[in-house]
């Protein structure tokens, strides 16, 4: 029966940094739980099958070359599955390197979207390494002897009818975010790659922000407006409050390393 309702997995797999192979079969155990479980759209991290925290292996041939083999492989191998899949990489095109995101769909890639705006503060460095998608002079790259469409301005649609859009983290954190036009040009969903190196307190630090959602969804919940917070939130509504509740719930429940459906429409 169609309810109108589209099931979605974002998904956090153990990764290893630099091991691609192991990340790869992780992400293939992975796809192949949330395709049983009737999932049209699944979402990994961003670079996830490098893993974000490289540092300057990014540099090395052998790991971005091995990253396509992968991506490639994981092509192949998620055949069967009619789910929309999107993973992280870093992929090397007209000689700059590029922070990735992968859209695949039975066995194809549907395209690659560069992201957009590059952090280079604080704990961030990805400048040393990645181009911006500002950079790219090409509208498809060749991968395993097919032309696959290559760009920011992507729009995927799902088995369903809804049409994807896909952006990376830092993209999400600009006043006119990539996700606004894809918006504007017809996307109901945006995926948002997102991944963070390791710093000292920075789990902390995550915990931190799930506790002060926590306190605002209940002061909105009972106490209207009158709890001030030191820090700007978006207005919400009932709905939007009941899904953050359940992600929340989700969240807690997780267990260390495993892969786990967070959100589901």
């Amino acid at each position: 029966m169609n309810t109108g309702f589209i099931k979605v997995s974002a998904v956090s797999p153990r990764v290893t940094v630099a091991n691609v192979e192991k990340n790869l079969q992780n992400a293939l155990k992975t796809v192949k739980a949330e395709n049983e479980s009737g999932s049209s759209l699944i979402v990994f991290p961003e670079l996830y099958l490098t893993a974000y925290t490289c540092g300057d292996l990014f540099l090395q041939d052998a790991l971005i070359q091995s990253a396509l083999d992968a991506l490639i492989k994981f092509s192949k191998e998620t055949a069967y599955s009619d789910a929309v899949i999107c993973i992280g990489l870093p992929l090397r095109v007209s000689g700059r390197l590029y922070n990735c995101a992968a859209v695949l769909q039975s066995g194809a890639i549907l395209g690659i979207v560069p992201k957009t705006y590059i952090p280079n503060y604080n704990e961030y460095y990805e400048k040393r390494w990645f181009a911006s998608s500002e950079k790219v002079n090409c509208s498809s790259v060749i991968i395993d002897d097919e032309e696959v469409p290559f760009g920011s301005n992507l729009l995927f649609t799902l088995s369903s009818g809804a049409v994807l859009g896909v952006e990376i983290c830092e993209d999400l954190w600009v006043p006119v975010p990539p996700s606004s036009e894809l918006c504007l040009n017809g996307a109901d969903i945006i995926a948002n790659l997102s991944a963070s190196n390791e710093a000292v307190t920075k789990n902390d630090y995550r915990k931190n922000i799930i506790l002060l959602i926590i306190l605002f969804i209940f002061n909105k919940l009972f106490h209207g407006n009158q709890v001030q917070l030191s820090f700007p939130l978006p207005a919400i509504d009932f709905y939007v409050v009941i899904c953050l509740i359940i992600t929340i719930v989700f969240y807690i429940r997780r267990k260390n390393g495993e892969s786990k459906t967070y959100f589901k429409s």
